[in-house]
């Protein structure tokens, strides 16, 4: 019998886990021949990101059977920010679309680890679990439909019957249920179920998940996780699929386990740095702050957080200068290093430097750049470890504050202090540093203030590969540079509280992801 796949995506890291774990474990170990459709679900915005990341693999996706579904399709998402229950109403909503009888549920976290077809999931009933236990959505459900569930059943990976599905969407508002209620789609299908009497004559009991590395697992030291794996791989036949939870962010630590029983994993976790260096003044107090957002961004995303407080008096060069000082230092115990001033804040936990790395094919440059409305600036930068690089940091140190970085204008503006005259001088020099250096749209790497005297200026560059390459914030953007801001009369002036927009700014970062899940932030393990 057919089975159909459907998967929702959100991010890029959901999908490099996805395209570079989870497909080559259903090529592995699934029947293919038993899959009718595998839909997979995403904003429009993030489908050329997908393909980006398709593009890395040597996976045949025809095999997959796989159609996109922009979410737009579905319903009308501009709106909607509480992405973590948008993506439960989209799994019930795609049941209008599905020809076969029954569909599996995926998350980007799962992978297949046995031998597996269609009869893995259903054969005359389908198949669920259920543990003795509740929790906030079977309590919620509970009220709602007026039942009295006492146990939860399995999540992702979830079988459904497309036909109830699509009379439970007729019958009950699984929009406000799910967006305004916040009820799970499980609880609310299993909700449905009980409270119609078709439970019992659709689904029967039977495991068919493994054990799942969870939070719960990595903070109990007694369970060793290689050995649970393995379990997962080797034991209990029924038990063919199972998960390993992305937000534990644990896929790095035990890729080469699972390269062991799927060589076909291309997951490869870069080794990353996010390098800050702050003077302990005033400078140090203003943006203390800030310095929340990488951390937590850092954490979020398995990087290394380079957060430096250096003493003026212990260097030769000093302020701007030291952040290169210290990148020498670095950049090597990395593959890639993004250098950024302290007076930035994060604002899209989303983004992630993966993607811009790939988006701009890094691997072919030493460093990823940016202009504004005056010349290069160099307040953050994304470098790659290479040999070019060390070589390009050795020529900035050693040129220094020599007055001949101001000698050469073009095709740059030599404007600013500390390194940022000296590299733009050197990038003027010479024709193989222009070669070696890739400037990106300002708004990917450096937004500047929208509120100041010169916000209305143009960038240097107008257009980049046909994107407008706009200089001032906008909300979704990746950070946001308070570029000047510090010592500069002619941009900032007294109507402008640099304090209350770091505050702003801050919170912006916080409230993007809070949004994201609603009123069960910070509950959801």
């Amino acid at each position: 019998m057919k089975i159909t796949f459907v998967l929702t995506l959100s991010t890029s890291k959901d999908i490099d886990l996805v395209i570079n774990i989870l497909f080559p474990s259903i090529i592995k170990f699934f029947n293919l021949s038993d899959l009718e459709k595998f839909y997979i679900i995403l904003k429009s915005k993030e489908i050329d990101l997908f393909n980006l990341y398709k593009n890395t693999t040597s996976i045949d996706f025809e095999k997959l059977k796989i159609e996109i579904i922009d979410e737009s399709e579905l319903l009308n998402t501009d709106n909607i920010y509480n992405t973590y229950y948008l993506q439960m109403l989209l799994k019930l909503l795609i049941a209008n679309k599905i020809n076969t009888t029954h569909y599996l549920t995926l998350d980007s976290d799962v992978y297949f680890c046995k031998s597996s077809s269609s009869s893995s999931f259903f054969t005359n009933k389908a198949y669920y679990q259920k543990y003795n236990k509740t929790d906030k959505w079977i309590e919620r459900v509970n009220s709602i439909l007026d039942v009295n569930i006492k146990y939860i059943t399995n999540q992702t990976p979830f079988v459904f019957i497309t036909e109830v599905v699509n009379h439970m969407c007729n019958d009950l508002d699984v929009h406000s249920l799910i967006l305004n209620s916040n009820c799970s789609e499980y609880t609310l299908y299993l909700g449905y179920l009980i409270k119609t009497e078709l439970l019992h004559d659709l689904y029967e009991l039977k495991t068919f998940t493994g054990t799942n590395i969870n939070h719960n697992i990595i903070k109990n030291i007694t369970k060793d996780k290689e050995i649970i794996i393995g379990e997962n791989f080797l034991l209990n036949d029924n038990q063919v699929i199972s998960v390993i939870q992305s937000r534990t962010n644990y896929h790095n630590i035990i890729i080469n386990i699972l390269n062991n029983y799927i060589p076909e994993i291309s997951f490869n976790k870069k080794k990353i740095a996010i390098l800050t260096i702050v003077t302990n003044d005033d400078y140090f107090k203003t943006y203390k702050a800030a310095f929340f957002t990488k951390k937590k961004y850092c954490e979020n995303h398995n990087y290394y957080f380079e957060f430096h407080i250096m003493d003026n008096s212990k260097y030769s060069k000093n302020n701007g200068w030291l952040k290169i000082i210290k990148l020498k230092e670095i950049i090597e115990k990395y593959d890639y290093v993004f250098m950024s001033d302290a007076d930035v804040i994060i604002t899209n936990n989303d983004i992630r430097l993966e993607d811009l790395i790939l988006e701009y094919n890094l691997n072919n440059y030493m460093m990823l750049i940016t202009t504004d409305w005056n010349s290069i600036n160099t307040g953050n930068i994304l470098w790659r470890n290479c040999k070019e690089t060390i070589d390009f940091i050795n020529q900035i140190l050693d040129l220094g504050d020599d007055q001949n970085r101001n000698s050469i204008q073009e095709p740059y503006n030599t404007i600013g202090i500390y390194e940022q005259p000296t590299i733009i001088y050197l990038i003027n020099s010479y024709e193989y540093i222009r070669n070696n250096i890739k400037i990106i749209p300002q708004f990917k790497l450096n937004s500047y203030l929208d509120n100041l005297p010169v916000s209305n200026k143009n960038n240097i560059i107008t257009d980049i590969d046909g994107t407008i390459n706009r200089c001032t914030w906008e909300p979704g953007d990746f950070l946001i540079h308070f570029a000047g801001c510090n010592y500069n009369n002619n941009i900032i002036n007294e109507n402008i509280n640099i304090n209350l927009l770091i505050k702003k700014y801050i919170l912006y970062y916080k409230i993007f992801i809070i949004r994201k899940e609603g009123k069960d932030y910070g509950t959801i393990k």
